[in-house]
C-alpha cells in the first residue's frame, strides 16, 4: 500500500456504519454448529456490515484517497491480529474542494 504520500490532502467526515444484526443472528439460528469461513452458502459478519465515509479534497491540486475500513478484537486469542483489514476503496480522482 505504500506511505499514503499524495500532493494534495483529504478530510474524512461523516462516518456512518450499519451493521444487520438481525440477519446475523438468524444466520446464527439457523446454523448451530458455526461453518468455517468462506463455505459455499454462509454469510460471514464482512457481508453484513456497511461502512460509509465522506472524502473531501481540501488541498490545492486533484487527487485520489484509498478508505480502510478495521475491525477491532481486543480479546483476539493469540496469532490472531487484534486489528483486521476488513475492507478498502478507492475514490475516484477529486479536484480541489470536491467530495464523494
Amino acid at each position: 500500500f505504500g506511505f499514503g504520500l499524495s500532493y494534495t490532502s483529504f478530510r474524512v467526515s461523516r462516518l456512518g456504519t450499519t451493521v444487520a444484526h438481525e440477519l446475523w443472528q438468524m444466520h446464527l439460528q439457523r446454523s448451530p454448529s458455526p461453518d468455517p469461513p468462506g463455505a459455499p452458502g454462509v454469510r460471514t459478519f464482512a457481508s453484513l456490515a456497511h461502512v460509509e465515509v465522506r472524502v473531501e479534497n481540501t488541498g490545492k491540486r486533484a487527487g485520489a484517497e484509498v478508505v480502510q475500513a478495521y475491525l477491532a478484537f481486543p480479546n483476539a486469542s493469540a496469532g490472531t491480529p487484534a486489528l483486521q483489514l476488513r475492507g478498502f476503496r478507492k475514490t475516484r480522482q477529486l479536484l480541489p474542494g470536491e467530495m464523494e
